[in-house]
């Protein structure tokens, strides 16, 4: 599922960086036992790049809090984050999002009942930094709302040509016969010939004479 572009806007949509480069931070591990001190040399709203006694480091911004007068600061402007795609996939959203917000110590709230939607706030000011929202769509929608810039992040179940994507859940397909079927189990190689269509018979892979019935997902998924 392709988020990694939208959570990187979304935090590049919270920080402000620029002027201030060029002075001295310290990175500092949230989980403890690594600090850094050096010379801030850029920030993308997802990486640090320090210069340091070891040398120029790339650090991920999401695993360290930077301390110092050229750190990125929070603004005041909400950012909106649209998602569409399979209903089934929004119940990955508030686990992402609280994950995403609690990481920067920022608040998260979701709105209860109908469609999936959320807010992130300043937890001392309660302002609204994001709002997030969610609206279930075929993959074919989801694709034009995309395009069309109706939508910041699509949930899919396979990367497209031309969107950034990142892989954030594994879903878990079991294929099962007729309890009464002669052939039992199927090898992964069987599996994937009959799913192809070059399988069309039981015959073929050491069952009976007769043709394979699949019952399979619905024509306008993107699995």
């Amino acid at each position: 599922m392709g988020v990694r572009a939208g959570l990187a806007a979304l935090g590049a949509a919270l920080c402000i960086w620029g002027p201030a480069l060029a002075q001295d931070v310290t990175l500092v591990a949230r989980e403890g036992g690594i600090v850094l001190n050096g010379t801030l040399q850029g920030y993308d709203g997802e990486f640090y790049r320090i210069s340091t006694s070891y040398g120029l480091l790339t650090v991920d911004g999401q695993g360290v809090i930077c301390e110092g007068p050229a750190c990125p600061e929070l603004i005041a402007p909400k950012a909106v984050i649209r998602v569409v795609g399979s209903p089934d996939a929004s119940a990955l959203l508030p686990v992402l999002f609280e994950a995403f917000a609690r990481a920067r110590g920022l608040l998260y709230e979701a709105t209860e009942g109908g469609d999936y939607a959320a807010r992130i706030l300043d937890p001392e000011t309660r302002k609204d930094l994001a709002a997030i929202s969610f609206a279930p769509m075929d993959p074919a929608q989801a694709t034009t709302a995309l395009e069309a810039g109706a939508a910041d992040l699509k949930l899919a179940y396979r990367p497209e040509a031309g969107f950034g994507s990142h892989t954030v859940a594994m879903d878990a397909l079991v294929a099962i016969v007729a309890p009464d079927n002669p052939t039992p189990e199927l090898s992964t190689v069987e599996l994937a010939a009959v799913l192809s269509g070059e399988v069309t018979n039981w015959a073929q892979i050491g069952g009976p004479d007769m043709p394979v019935v699949l019952h399979a997902l619905a024509a306008d998924t993107d699995i």
